[in-house]
């Protein structure tokens, strides 16, 4: 019997291996969301940028990023309550960690959210925040800043900054295109009888290097916690399919770790 609940139990929790647990998956979903925001797929960018953020909490620096375009996409299809979450959250971070400075945000994007912040925060707020003290709003007309900011981004009122060279369509397609692999389709691992009957669970870290086509080229096993749960990782993995990392807009071979978690939630627990 306990071997029957531990099955039940472990055959719902792999379903997490879908979800991603490697820092690649959830970059992957950051990459996504900024892909899609650029070609105006607002629900979905937002829905990219959810999971992103759900699964970078221990990387300020990437979680900050994710915050700042889920916002700004929120704004764009006038979410006003989701907006006002997110930059909760954001500044909630912000106030422990400090990674704004370090979110990989190109000027414009940087420039819209510092906006939005100067709005949606109360200015003691910003300024009990040594990182956030300079994002104030600015007496310029709202007409005159929108014209600075790009189409694919939403209008910024009150904000001033340089105005920058506009990118030719072919430098824009490029900076869209360099992106990692990501997953299409999944297919959860069958746990092992033996483990399940001892009782074990882990994670299974792999190296899979992807086709151009988006086939698993090749699977390693970086780390195992036991051989059975390592060849049930593989066999699985080597069923997914991924959408092919791209490189100035072309398919390219690239490889990223996935870590395959096998999990018993009853019963002892699982041996270190």
């Amino acid at each position: 019997m306990n071997v029957l609940r531990a099955f039940l139990s472990a055959s719902l929790v792999t379903a997490s291996v879908a979800a991603g647990q490697a820092e690649d998956f959830y970059e992957a979903r950051l990459a996504a969301g900024s892909q899609a925001f650029r070609a105006q797929r607002l629900p979905e960018a937002i829905d990219q940028f959810r999971i992103a953020a759900f699964g970078l909490m221990d990387r300020p620096a990437l979680l900050e990023e994710a915050l700042a375009r889920l916002a700004l996409a929120q704004e764009a299809i006038g979410s006003k309550e989701g907006v006002a979450e997110t930059v909760k959250r954001f500044v909630d971070v912000e106030r422990r960690f400090g990674g704004f400075a370090q979110a990989r945000l190109e000027p414009a994007a940087r420039a819209a959210f510092t906006g939005l912040l100067a709005r949606q925060v109360p200015a003691e707020t910003l300024a009990s925040i040594p990182s956030l003290g300079g994002a104030r709003p600015t007496s310029n007309p709202p007409q005159a800043a929108a014209k600075e900011v790009p189409a694919t981004h939403s209008p910024v009122e009150g904000v001033t900054r340089p105005r920058e060279p506009e990118e030719s369509p072919a430098q824009a397609a490029a900076q869209e295109a360099n992106v990692p692999p990501r997953y299409r389709m999944t297919v959860p691992p069958k746990y092992p009888p033996a483990a399940l009957k001892d009782q074990v669970g882990g994670t299974v870290l792999l190296r899979v290097l992807v086709s151009e086509t988006g086939d698993p080229l090749k699977v390693e096993v970086i780390r195992q916690v036991r051989s059975d749960l390592a060849e049930a990782a593989v066999s699985a993995v080597r069923l997914w399919t991924f959408e092919p990392a791209l490189k100035d807009g072309v398919p390219v071979q690239a490889s990223l770790t996935i870590p395959v978690a096998f999990r018993i939630s009853e019963g002892p627990a699982a041996p270190r």
